[in-house]
Formats: C-alpha cells, sequence, structure tokens
C-alpha cells in the first residue's frame, strides 16, 4: 500500500517541530501521538504511516508517486463479495482503465513537500 511508504520517522518529526508555527507545532503533535501508536510491534512499522496527506500529497505533487493505470469496479452482486473493491491489475478482463493505482512514492520528496507546505503558515 503507498500510504505505508508514505512514513514520517522521529527525525522528520524533528524537522516539523523545528518550524515555530503554530500548525507546524500542532501537527508536530499529532505526529507524536501517531508513532507512539505505530510503535507497537503488532504493526511492524518503523515510523507513522500518514495516509490522508498522501492524498493531498499527490493533489500538489503527482511526480511524487507512481502507479499503474488499470481497471476499478465495486462487486455489487456478490453473495460473499458485495462492497469488494476488484482491481483488474493486469487487464485480465478486457474491460478499459478507468483509476490509477498507486504502488510507490518518493519518501524523501512526500516529507520535503510536507515540510516546505508546512512552512508556508510562517
Amino acid at each position: 500500500m503507498v500510504t505505508h511508504e508514505a512514513q514520517v520517522m522521529d527525525e522528520d518529526i524533528e524537522r516539523v517541530r523545528a518550524i515555530t508555527n503554530p500548525v507546524a507545532q500542532c501537527v508536530a503533535g499529532l505526529l507524536d501521538f501517531f508513532m507512539i501508536y505505530h510503535r507497537d510491534p503488532k504493526w511492524g512499522f518503523a515510523g507513522a504511516p500518514l495516509h490522508d496527506p498522501c492524498t493531498i500529497a499527490w493533489l500538489l505533487a503527482p511526480e511524487r508517486f507512481h502507479g499503474v493505470e488499470c481497471r476499478v469496479d465495486i462487486e455489487t452482486g456478490g453473495t460473499h463479495t458485495c462492497g469488494m473493491t476488484v482491481v483488474d491489475r493486469y487487464g485480465l478482463t478486457g474491460k478499459p482503465a478507468n483509476a490509477l493505482l498507486l504502488f510507490g512514492l518518493d519518501r524523501p520528496g512526500f516529507i520535503d513537500l510536507l515540510v516546505t507546505r508546512l512552512r508556508a503558515f510562517d
């Protein structure tokens, strides 16, 4: 999952904390909380994945992400799969692509974008 690559690490939080505006200070506090939660060994993360900020980052800098055009449908008729998202990554159905499925991102670039945008509140 692309958002699992968008992990903030301790050193990234310190970069945010070094920005003195109130917005960045609030974000640093939220990131501290996320780190506490995601440090639980059951999750297996080195940092805290930032799911929602990925959406905005993709809108601002899509070049920092990589993915593939593919077909995505929601199953509405299946007894056991009703509501399931079905991705035809390999074009097996022959249906035209209708979505961009993201597989990865430039994590340092993602963090740089986050820090840059937070500095804009100075």
